[in-house]
């Protein structure tokens, strides 16, 4: 799993410290201000009301309350955030945390740059592409610096209409002939499954199971990954179809069998020819991909300014024009430094739904680079 090979305050120049370490600080203000009342009166209580006013009149409304199966655009519109300053910035948080104050945001954008013309005057709107990550979302108007940021205002939730859909769906070969390997994640390990068909519709010919695994906070070597970083996974499953015929093409969908709900659409593949054929193996390979918000948000990386891999949007929709060519290469080789996550989880899940168009459908194969390797300063 990646990890910043950064310190922490790289990746945390949002992250606020634990809530624990802001009550010292806060009651000394909320005393130092009190005897500020009592020696100035009128002339001090005079400038609280503009302060409950930035604090209390903004609103954050949101294009959309509702996104089907594994993400979509969203439009976040925010006014009434009376002195607004240069550094305020809107932050959404998926899934939605128990205390935000020890979880970094999922994405964000800086009002300054997202509304140019209008954040002075406390309103804009900006994007962001939400991923289901299975659970809901909230946005949150965020001022004050990084050590003390203080919420001005939160959205409505942004739901998932299924959290327990299937995410993240791809192919790799085996070592051996006539099979295939299928993974994806989601919420559920009930009874996660393949349906397999050389139909591209119709009912199931085959069905194969798939085995389940997770990991916790406790299994991350260190910080951010085991900390701010850190989202529930769900569930990784894994299926290896036996039997294929070489040549042909099949149609499979995935999900959980006690959930009628709970399934991809369909996606369909050509199982390879054994070895010794006397044909032509055409192969894309590269490496250093990472992952970006299609719609412009930030999110924590240390590419273009937080904004992420953006080059990677690039590389995804080549692929797909590539992929989708009259002769399209037989497989990828994705040789190390995968999703650029740098111990952030969310950013796993944004890179399997961004490559997902192409590796559901051809053998995404890779090796591990030094963003893989398990030590925070790798």
């Amino acid at each position: 799993l990646i990890v910043s090979e950064h310190p922490v305050r790289r990746c945390c120049r949002i992250e606020p410290r634990a809530r624990s370490q802001h009550q010292p600080a806060n009651m000394l203000r909320g005393l130092l201000l009190l005897a500020a009342l009592v020696a100035a009166g009128a002339a001090v209580a005079s400038a609280l009301p503009a302060k409950r006013l930035r604090d209390g009149s903004g609103t954050i409304k949101l294009s959309t309350s509702l996104i089907q199966g594994g993400g979509g655009p969203v439009v976040v519109s925010w006014d009434g955030f009376e002195f607004a300053t240069a550094d305020d910035w809107i932050g959404m948080w998926c899934p939605v945390p128990e205390d935000w104050t020890h979880t970094n945001p999922t994405k964000f954008i800086r009002v300054k740059t997202s509304a140019p013309e209008t954040w002075h005057a406390g309103r804009g709107s900006a994007q962001f592409y939400a991923v289901n990550v299975r659970g809901n979302c909230i946005f949150q108007y965020m001022t004050g610096d990084e050590e003390y940021p203080e919420v001005l205002g939160v959205s409505k939730p942004l739901v998932f209409a299924n959290h327990n859909y299937p995410m993240g769906l791809h192919i790799a070969l085996t070592n051996q002939t006539g099979e295939m390997r299928v993974s994806w994640t989601s919420a559920s390990n009930a009874r996660p499954t393949v349906c397999l068909s050389t139909q591209s519709s119709g009912d199931c010919q085959q069905t194969f199971g798939a085995e389940s695994s997770t990991y916790t906070r406790e299994d991350m070597c260190g910080s951010v990954a085991s900390g701010s970083g850190f989202i529930d996974p769900g569930y990784l499953h894994t299926s290896v179809l036996t039997g294929l015929q070489a040549g042909t093409r099949y149609y499979y969908s995935v999900g959980d069998s006690t959930d009628s709900k709970s399934w991809s659409s369909k996606a369909s593949f050509v199982a390879p020819n054994p070895p010794g054929t006397d044909d032509v193996t055409k192969i894309i390979a590269f490496g250093d991909m990472g992952q970006a918000d299609p719609l412009g948000a930030l999110q924590h990386s240390f590419d273009n300014n937080d904004a992420g891999e953006l080059s990677s949007l690039n590389t995804s929709g080549f692929l797909q024009q590539e992929f989708a060519a009259s002769n399209p290469p037989s497989l990828l080789l994705h040789i190390g430094d995968i999703s650029y996550a740098v111990g952030f989880g969310a950013e796993w899940d944004q890179f399997f739904h961004q490559i997902e168009p192409v590796a559901k459908a051809f053998p995404w194969m890779t090796s591990i680079g030094n963003h893989e390797i398990g030590d925070p300063k790798s």
